[in-house]
C-alpha cells in the first residue's frame, strides 16, 4: 500500500476516534454527522484531546489504551503533520535537516504546532520574513530524503491509544453495529487496564506445577538454561522484568513454554483469538496441537514458537477481514513452504549418483558425508552410549539389547 493510500487509511481512523457527535433527539452519542436511530442530523460534540508522556501520541479520552497511563490536556482539535510538512518546519525554523525525524509532529487548534507534545514558537509575521525562493531551494534539495518510518510508527501507537473496547466491531455486520450504536449511550464503559506482567502470571497460574523437578530440567540442561538466559536479554523480557522475576514469572511459571513461546501466545491470541482458539485452550484443551496434549503424549523438549503458530494457523488463514494478519500469514506459509522444499532438494542432491559436473559431485559428496556423520553419531549413541537394560525382553546380551531396542524403537517408524 502506498504512503497516500495508508495515510488517508489513518486520517479516517483518526476522525473515527476523535469526531464524536451527539443526537439530542434521541440522546446517544455516535461517530457519524447522521444519527443511526432517527436519521437526523446530529451535533459536533466538543472534545478535550489529552496526551500521552509515554506513548508521545494524542488521546481522546484521558486514559491510554496503550500504557495505561493519564493524559494531560493539551487542545480541542488536532492533527497528524506528516514528514512533507514536517521537513517544510524544519525549514522555516532554521533547524538542522533531520531534528525532527524522530519526533511525534502535530498541529492543533488555532494552527499551533506541538513536538512531542510541547508546544513551539512559530507565527504568521516570521514567515513574511523568509525567502521563499530558498525556502522552496532548500526543501527540493532534501524531499528525496524524506522517510515515513517514525511517521507511520507514532501513527500506528495513536490508533493503538485510542482503541477503546467498541472499536473490535470492525468485522461485525452492520445491523449488529448499529443495534449497539442505539443503546450504546445509556452504557457506561469501565476501563480494565493490566499490565504486561499480568499476562505472563495468567499462564503461570494456568499451568499448575506439583513437583520442583521441572527447575532441573530447566536450568540443569545446557540448553535451555542457555536459552532462558539469552532471551532475558531481549528488550521485551529485560525492560518489563527484573532478572529474579523474570526467571520465577516467565521461564518457570511458563514452563514447559520457552520465554518466546509464552510471548508469542499472548502476542497473538490478542490479535485473533476467539473462543474455539484461545491462551486457555491452547493451554487446557484435551486437542491436537496443545500444551496438556503434548505433556500428555510425553514430549520431553520445551514448547517452541512453531506450536503456536501451528495452533493459531486456521484463524491467520480464515480471518481475511484482518487485513494485515492475513498478510503476514500468507508470507510466512511461503517462507515455510519453499524452507521445506529446499530442506527436500538437499536430501535429494545428497543421494545423487549422477552428478552434472566434478563441481556439483565436490558439493553433493560434501552433503552426502554431513548427512552420514550425523547417521553414525546416532547409531553410536543408541547402540554403544545407551544403558543396557537386562530387562528387555529376553537379550541379556548388551549388544544385542540396544541393537533390537534401536529396531523396536526406530527402524518400525521407517
Amino acid at each position: 500500500m502506498c504512503h497516500r493510500n495508508r495515510l488517508n487509511n489513518i486520517i479516517k481512523t483518526g476522525e473515527e476516534i476523535l469526531l464524536k457527535y451527539i443526537c439530542t433527539k434521541d440522546n446517544i452519542r455516535t461517530k457519524s454527522s447522521v444519527c443511526p436511530v432517527c436519521g437526523e442530523r446530529t451535533e459536533l460534540e466538543k472534545s478535550d484531546i489529552y496526551w500521552c508522556e509515554n506513548c508521545k501520541v494524542p488521546l481522546y479520552d484521558k486514559t491510554c489504551e496503550c500504557c495505561g497511563d493519564k493524559g494531560r490536556r493539551i487542545t480541542t482539535d488536532i492533527r497528524p503533520v506528516f514528514p512533507e510538512e514536517r521537513l517544510l518546519l524544519e525549514i522555516l525554523l532554521d533547524k538542522e535537516i533531520g531534528t525532527y525525524d524522530n519526533s511525534s509532529v502535530w498541529n492543533c487548534a488555532g494552527n499551533k504546532y506541538l513536538i512531542d507534545g510541547e508546544r513551539i514558537k512559530f507565527s504568521v509575521k516570521d514567515l513574511k520574513e523568509k525567502d521563499a525562493d530558498k525556502v522552496r531551494e532548500q526543501y527540493e534539495k532534501f524531499a528525496d530524503a524524506i522517510s515515513y518510518d517514525s511517521f507511520n510508527q507514532y501513527m500506528d501507537k495513536f490508533v493503538s491509544a485510542n482503541k477503546s473496547i467498541k472499536e473490535y466491531g470492525g468485522a461485525l455486520p452492520s445491523e449488529m453495529i448499529n443495534a449497539f450504536t442505539g443503546v450504546e449511550g445509556r452504557l457506561k464503559e469501565i476501563r480494565f487496564l493490566v499490565s504486561a506482567q499480568n499476562n505472563f502470571e495468567i499462564i503461570k497460574h494456568a499451568i499448575n506445577k506439583t513437583d520442583e523437578g521441572f527447575k532441573d530440567f530447566i536450568y540443569n540442561n545446557d540448553v535451555n538454561n542457555e536459552i532462558i538466559e539469552q532471551s532475558y536479554k531481549i528488550p521485551c523480557f529485560e525492560s518489563m522484568f527484573t532478572e529474579k522475576d523474570y526467571k520465577e514469572i516467565v521461564a518457570e511459571g511458563c514452563f514447559p513454554m520457552l520465554p518466546l513461546t509464552a510471548y508469542s501466545l499472548l502476542n497473538i491470541s490478542e490479535k485473533v483469538a476467539q473462543n474455539e482458539r484461545s491462551i486457555s485452550t491452547f493451554i487446557a484443551n484435551e486437542e491436537k496441537g496443545t500444551v496438556i496434549t503434548a505433556i500428555e503424549e510425553g514430549r520431553e523438549d520445551l514448547i517452541a514458537v512453531d506450536m503456536v503458530y501451528d495452533y493459531f494457523e486456521n484463524l491467520f488463514r480464515d480471518n481475511v477481514s484482518l487485513t494485515n494478519i492475513h498478510n503476514e500469514w500468507l508470507k510466512a506459509d511461503y517462507a515455510i513452504t519453499k524452507a521445506e522444499s529446499l530442506a527436500e532438494e538437499k536430501v535429494r542432491e545428497a543421494f545423487d549418483t549422477s552428478p552434472k559436473s566434478e563441481y556439483k559431485y565436490n558439493q553433493n559428496m560434501e552433503l552426502f558425508n554431513s548427512y552420514a556423520r550425523g547417521g553414525i553419531e546416532y547409531l553410536y549413541e543408541k547402540l554403544v552410549v545407551r544403558p543396557s537394560n537386562l530387562d528387555d525382553e529376553e537379550f541379556t546380551d548388551a549388544r544385542m539389547s540396544n541393537i533390537m531396542a534401536l529396531f523396536n524403537d526406530d527402524m518400525q517408524e521407517i
